[in-house]
């Protein structure tokens, strides 16, 4: 009687094993299979540029100063306000056309 069981035992214990060498050959099947790809040349040409021009960045150095191109500001601002106040009218330099009423 005990040696019927053990071989129940043992045979449950063999199919188990056969499951898992089973699965194991169907998962290394799987895996080692090549991947199949239906993209044409090119396809993500533009988003492995910006992968790429993300990862420069790191490498990428300050920009130069650049000097100031004008004395200042009010200088600029003052010579466009003249140049507007010249094609105004006198009914404008006067009252701004009635809006100040």
């Amino acid at each position: 009687m005990f040696a019927k069981t053990r071989s129940k035992e043992e045979m449950r214990q063999r199919r188990n094993i056969t499951k898992i060498v089973l699965a194991s050959v169907v998962i290394l099947c799987l895996t080692c299979r090549g991947p199949t790809v239906d993209a044409a040349e090119g396809d993500n040409a533009a988003e492995f540029v910006a992968l790429c021009s993300l990862y420069n960045l790191k490498k990428a150095e300050e920009p130069p100063k650049w000097k100031e191109a004008f004395d200042s500001e009010d200088t600029l601002l003052n010579s466009i306000i003249n140049v507007n106040l010249s094609a105004a009218t006198e009914s404008w330099l006067k009252n701004k056309d009635n809006t100040l009423d």
